[in-house]
């Protein structure tokens, strides 16, 4: 029996590092500096997939103002790149509490609560974004994810239509869509999807992700490897790739390589969807 594959759940996060915010503050002009210096390096080390020191510079910063809706919006974002979805919803909380009107946190909360499988609060937080910022391309993005994880994936794909009408040239969007129409097993769709956000964002990981899964479901696990490994190379940090080059290991028979993608998949997603499924691809090995 196949293994289960991620599909949907690899893409998220590489779609919430687009929400990383620069910092704004009434405070005094010394402490404006202080915080801003802060949050502007614990930006720095999250482009760098350094997390912990990013999470160490964000704290610094709301060290001396403990009111900067933004600062926390960063640190939720950190915290769920590093799996601790708990956190991140924790600090998205205080930034709504702090702005309720600012949609950020509302698109960050939606993706940590997609990845820990609770998909209608997902929802209800994307669509609060999107009524807040009803021409905000991501929030659509976000929504459509968290209908395709639910096996919604008609509503997914309009989310995904939406924002390709919003912007033509936003590569997660297809990426999206994508991963919905591989959900209806529409791989060729997929792979024409896949293949145009690569073609627009070269560097996204979700978007090779996607495309192997694909080429894996189609029986093509060579390709599908080759496209884990770009995603990989691309960005370390995120579960999906290694796990689904993990799946594609045991279907060649790889026992011991697709351990070690597995181990990987838990370490970097100890609390959310991709963890609790490496964990029983592990059980399963022999």
């Amino acid at each position: 029996m196949r293994p289960r594959s991620v599909d949907v759940l690899s893409v998220v996060l590489a779609i919430a590092a687009s929400g990383l915010l620069l910092y704004v503050f009434a405070g005094s002009p010394t402490a404006k500096s202080q915080v801003a210096d802060y949050n502007n390096s614990g930006l720095g080390y999250y482009d760098k997939g350094d997390y912990d020191r990013a999470i160490a510079d964000f704290d610094k910063a709301i060290a001396i103002d403990q009111n900067c809706a933004e600062v926390h919006n960063n640190r939720g974002l950190a915290y769920a790149m590093k799996g601790d979805y708990d956190r991140a919803i924790a600090d998205y909380d205080r930034a709504i509490t702090m702005n309720p009107s600012y949609s950020a946190p509302y698109k960050g909360r939606g993706l940590a609560y997609s990845n820990k499988g609770n998909y209608a609060r997902a929802i209800a937080d994307f669509d609060k974004a999107i009524t807040l910022s009803p021409t905000d391309p991501e929030a659509y993005v976000g929504r459509g994810i968290a209908y395709s994880s639910k096996g919604d994936y008609t509503h997914a794909i309009a989310d995904c239509d939406r924002a390709i009408s919003l912007n033509p040239s936003y590569a997660y969007a297809y990426t999206g869509r994508g991963y919905a129409y591989h959900g209806k097993g529409d791989y060729t769709q997929a792979i024409a999807d896949f293949d145009k956000a690569i073609s627009l964002n070269p560097k996204d990981p979700a978007a090779y992700c996607g495309r192997g899964l694909t080429y894996s479901d189609k029986g093509s696990n060579r390709r599908a490897i080759a496209d884990c490994d770009r995603a990989v190379q691309l960005n370390p940090n995120l579960a999906g790739p290694y796990f689904n080059r993990g799946v594609c290991y045991i279907m060649l028979g790889k026992t011991d390589a697709a351990r070690r993608d597995l181990q990987k998949a838990v370490e970097l997603d100890p609390g959310g969807t991709v963890g609790r499924e490496a964990r029983k691809s592990l059980a399963n090995l022999h």
